[in-house]
């Protein structure tokens, strides 16, 4: 005991040292562990690379002569499909060649002739939508700029044939109609799009024969989204199981076409309307 108390502090250095060396040997086998598992995600790594090089898809110089080959006939064919999709569907020319006044006479012209088209063929349209989402320049004090006016005097032609179509198929009502990229053109490397959002009301087959059109119309056409709503319409003269003044029962078909005319359908949509070119 009188050891212990005479030599204390060399007692004290001795376990620090001896302490010390303890933790520094369990530190350098945990990061001898560590280095010995990262080489072994390394060799994987390098094993993983000899083995694409050793293989029949290595970067030889046939494969980069092949591949070279098969990317140019694809930039071939892309482009003639580009060419192709130019021609078929033009993009509107137009005339920007129009003063602030006269344009806003045209466009009230045009919104009238569009509410006419429909009203025509029976399809009702409410009246907060006759001007087409063009109500901010109908007001008195509003005049569009000439990049404005370049970019609705484009949209007027497309939106043109949007209403034409959905006269043709002659749906109930038109309950909504909207520019969603109002004056700004969506811009990609090999085309260009603008889309438009449509609500229509009618029965199936109605709402079927506008969406079949957009594939047959004067320009480019997509359907990006579609969501569709049913609502049950009471008939005033629902049909039998039988034909009038006949014991044979209707067909599965004529019963299908009665059941459609008496559901309403309300088809909520966006059209994207494109136009193609080459890459600037």
């Amino acid at each position: 005991m009188q050891f212990v108390k005479k030599h204390l502090f060399l007692i004290i250095i001795i376990a620090s040292t001896v302490l010390s060396g303890i933790i520094g040997a369990v530190l350098i086998a945990g990061q001898n562990n560590q280095i010995q598992k990262f080489k072994v995600d390394v060799d994987k790594i390098i094993a993983a690379e000899e083995g694409f090089i050793t293989s029949k898809y290595a970067l030889i110089t046939d494969n980069v002569i092949r591949a070279e080959k098969n990317y140019s006939k694809i930039q071939e064919e892309f482009d003639e499909t580009i060419k192709q999709l130019e021609e078929q569907f033009a993009a509107p020319v137009v005339d920007a060649d129009m003063t602030p006044l006269k344009f806003k006479l045209y466009l009230r012209q045009f919104c009238i002739k569009m509410e006419n088209l429909l009203r025509g063929e029976d399809v009702y349209m409410p009246d907060d939508l006759k001007y087409f989402s063009y109500d901010k320049y109908m007001q008195p004090d509003v005049l569009p700029n000439n990049e404005e006016i370049s970019l609705m005097r484009k949209q007027i032609e497309i939106i043109n044939e949007l209403i034409y179509l959905v006269s043709q198929a002659q749906v109930d009502r038109l309950v909504k109609f909207r520019r969603i990229s109002d004056h700004r053109v969506i811009k990609r490397e090999f085309y260009n799009f603008m889309p438009f959002e449509l609500v229509l009301v009618g029965d199936i087959e109605r709402i079927q024969h506008f969406l079949n059109s957009l594939n047959e119309a004067k320009y480019f056409f997509i359907l990006r989204t579609f969501e569709i709503k049913t609502r049950a319409v009471k008939m005033k003269n629902p049909p039998s199981s039988k034909r009038r003044n006949s014991d044979n029962p209707l067909s599965m078909r004529e019963r299908l076409a009665f059941s459609s005319k008496a559901a309403e359908l309300t088809a909520t949509m966006i059209v994207d309307y494109f136009e193609f070119h080459k890459k600037e």
